[in-house]
């Protein structure tokens, strides 16, 4: 109203724009991670296979606009080249950005960081490394002060009683563990599909399991930022939780294919890394030396044939023919 430009042309115009940033920021997060510039831009394309992606989300300004800032977030921590006071000014600006975009997204992100400070704080215990890092955790904190600063006393503190609501339904159905008439992600996994869905359905368990190889290993040999690392497991947690958990996703929450979708965003790069790892076993195991100076190239191959296939169907082209 201020401006004087309509709705219209800000969820046509503005709102694209924006979403195609959050793909920009991918690109130049993998780039981080020292991926290349066609490594990169496959890990970018991954979150757009799903249908969520493109016809849900499109629709969700707020959504949009808070997984910008969480791509920022994400871009911020790996980012080589920002020195320590840069790197802080912008993160709390990023933060209190996302807090006050969508209030599912900061959650999230809190619950993730949480899951990745726990997993590697019993990993030490384990293998006797420091592995607590002080930063992360202000992080934490300050995402947490600052969500419940603002959806306590601004927010009227409705949306923190819908969380506290489904924490309370969650142990209530506790012992229904894996029954998908309450866990979402569990029904959307042995839901009856017709055979295109179906094949989606198949892709996707292909991809996420070579998200599963390559986030087992950047675990194991600790080659990326360690930070992102910690998110990334919180993610993946947060996946394995929607399916298992009851009332953790759908219903009264963010629902299965939403929160799916949006961890997609935080692990796309490790869709290429699973590759390179399984191709890497692979000439290991049959000793092709040939193959060995060309395992990026068919990583590049590969990803963009599983890549191309999934868009096809979650675009519903495929539907068409």
């Amino acid at each position: 109203m201020i401006t004087g430009i309509s709705l219209e042309v800000i969820f046509k115009i503005f709102y694209p724009i924006l979403y195609s940033i959050v793909f920009l920021a991918i690109y130049k997060i993998c780039q981080e991670l020292n991926f290349n510039r066609e490594l990169s831009f496959l890990s970018s394309i991954l979150p757009l296979t799903t249908p969520t992606a493109i016809y849900t989300f499109t629709t969700m300004g707020r959504q949009v606009v808070a997984l910008l800032f969480l791509s920022l977030i994400i871009l911020t921590l790996v980012h080589k080249n920002l020195n320590s006071l840069s790197r802080r000014i912008l993160m709390v600006f990023f933060l209190l950005s996302l807090t006050v975009s969508h209030y599912g997204t900061i959650y999230l992100l809190i619950l993730s960081i949480t899951l990745g400070i726990l997993l590697y704080y019993f990993r030490g215990l384990i293998t006797k490394e420091k592995t607590f890092y002080s930063g992360f955790s202000i992080l934490l904190s300050l995402a947490i002060v600052s969500t419940l600063a603002w959806y306590i006393y601004v927010g009227s503190s409705s949306v923190f009683d819908t969380v506290l609501s489904i924490c309370v339904q969650i142990l209530s159905k506790i012992s229904e563990l894996l029954n998908p008439n309450y866990a979402h992600g569990a029904y959307y996994i042995i839901r009856e599909l017709g055979p295109f869905e179906n094949v989606l359905r198949i892709l996707h368990f292909l991809m996420f399991l070579l998200i599963s190889i390559g986030l087992l290993h950047e675990i194991k040999n600790q080659n990326l930022n360690k930070e992102y690392l910690m998110i990334s497991i919180g993610f993946y947690l947060l996946i394995f939780f929607s399916v298992i958990v009851p009332r953790f996703s759908g219903y009264t929450s963010i629902d299965f294919p939403r929160l799916y979708t949006l961890s997609l965003f935080v692990l796309a790069p490790y869709f290429v890394i699973g590759h390179m790892v399984c191709l890497k076993y692979l000439n290991k195991m049959l000793s092709l030396n040939k193959f060995k100076t060309s395992v990026e190239n068919y990583t590049k191959l590969f990803s963009s044939a599983l890549l191309v296939i999934s868009l096809l169907f979650g675009t519903g082209v495929i539907f068409e023919f």
